[in-house]
């Protein structure tokens, strides 16, 4: 593919993106497609190495999607996912029902005592110009309880990957998928102390992820 004629290869991109866009925008058929790329094996990482929970430890999931984390968490966790998407919301809802604490609301709106032992920004951050994106992280970060940590995992196209991999950075819904550097130049502007690290060959497909961890 390094032939391909640029005009052809946005063209290709355009069109991808059209036919994803409206089935992943539907709760069941986005967790499907998760599940068939390998997100089991993903989530139980994230849950087992970057959050480490306790019983009774609170978590905030911001953009908690159809809250598929939920079902790789440990017992005894209490979770209040927020999202803003409706399809998602009520797919969320149908299958946790009050399994869950599920809000189409904002951080801004929840009660001004409400913390987290872990507040979760799964793949969020590359919805958002940085604008947007910094005042999220400012609201998250208020929200960790005393040792508590926020954590966010992102997309993060690396130099020299595959056309695949590439063109499932271009295809994917957030509009500002962020290189390793601007990732870091966004967070550490905001949380100079942030600790990140690279996690590769997660899926069955080519992809790369930023796990950014912030604690108090």
């Amino acid at each position: 593919m390094s032939d391909a004629n640029p005009t052809e290869g946005a063209t290709l991109t355009r069109a991808l993106r059209r036919i994803m866009s409206a089935p992943v925008g539907r709760a069941r058929a986005y967790s499907l497609l998760q599940r068939t790329v390998g997100q089991e094996r993903l989530l139980q990482r994230f849950v087992t190495e970057a959050l480490a929970l306790r019983p009774g430890d609170r978590v905030l999931d911001v953009g908690c999607g159809p809250a598929d984390v939920l079902a790789a968490l440990p017992a005894g966790v209490r979770y209040t996912g927020l999202e803003p998407h409706p399809p998602y919301l009520a797919g969320a809802q149908r299958r946790f029902g009050p399994a869950a604490d599920l809000r189409g609301a904002r951080v801004e709106d929840l009660p001004a005592d409400a913390v987290f032992e872990r507040v979760l920004l799964m793949g969020v951050l590359h919805h958002l110009p940085d604008p947007e994106a910094l005042a999220l992280l400012r609201a998250c970060l208020g929200r960790r309880a005393p040792g508590g940590a926020l954590v966010a995992l992102e997309p993060c196209p690396r130099p020299g990957r595959g056309w695949v991999e590439q063109q499932l950075y271009a295809i994917d819904r957030g509009r500002f998928v962020r290189s390793e550097e601007a990732l870091r130049a966004l967070v550490t502007s905001v949380a100079p102390q942030a600790d990140f690290d690279v996690w590769e060959g997660m899926l069955r497909v080519p992809y790369t992820y930023m796990l950014v961890s912030l604690r108090r």
